[in-house]
């Protein structure tokens, strides 16, 4: 791999986010697929906490390897940007599987509401319940983009610090800091 420079670097970072972004929500695709095909609770559970799990380990090593390829100060960006990527690929494909793969996955949600409502709910309620059940992909579309999003943010802002390369800030890395200094030690004597 070639060096990167300063000048490709907004590119790379790009490219780089949009690969490990599919990567990344690929983990929470497989997942969902897999819980929609065993509609167990107790399953469901544990199929969360490892798509939770993953992922969060997943977008560490990621955002590791990002800085260990770049020497980037901070590696916040390049999380952000992956998560965001990820988050817009999970929520295009929760819609789809609601609205294509599994449509019956939203009566039989539904229909579990209505009947822990019982004879509880007025006829406004009905008339709500439906009027969401019918748009309830296009929900799902817009909470899963926001909430993956979040999630994303928040923990690329936790993982930054143990991701981005150290910095030794006493390190001597510019000559202007030597002219300067030189200069001061001039006009002292």
């Amino acid at each position: 791999m070639q060096p990167i420079d300063s000048t490709n670097l907004n590119s790379f970072k790009w490219k780089r986010a949009a690969t490990d972004a599919l990567i990344l929500a690929s983990v929470t695709v497989v997942i969902s697929t897999l819980n929609m095909l065993f509609d167990n609770s107790g399953l469901g559970i544990l199929f969360w906490a490892v798509k939770f799990g993953g992922s969060l380990y997943l977008l560490y090593f990621l955002m590791k390897r990002y800085g260990k390829l770049t020497k980037v100060p901070s590696t916040f960006n390049y999380g952000v940007i992956t998560c965001l990527l990820s988050s817009l690929v999970c929520a295009i494909y929760s819609f789809f599987l609601m609205s294509v793969l599994f449509p019956d996955s939203v009566t039989a949600i539904f229909d579990q509401v209505y009947q822990i409502m019982g004879t509880n709910m007025t006829d406004e309620m009905s008339s709500l319940f439906q009027q969401m059940e019918s748009k309830y992909p296009q929900y799902a579309f817009f909470s899963s983009l926001i909430w993956d999003f979040i999630v994303g943010l928040v923990f690329s802002a936790i993982f930054t610090k143990s991701t981005s390369p150290r910095v030794d800030i006493f390190a001597d890395t510019t000559d202007t800091d030597n002219n300067c200094d030189a200069q001061q030690n001039n006009e002292i004597e």
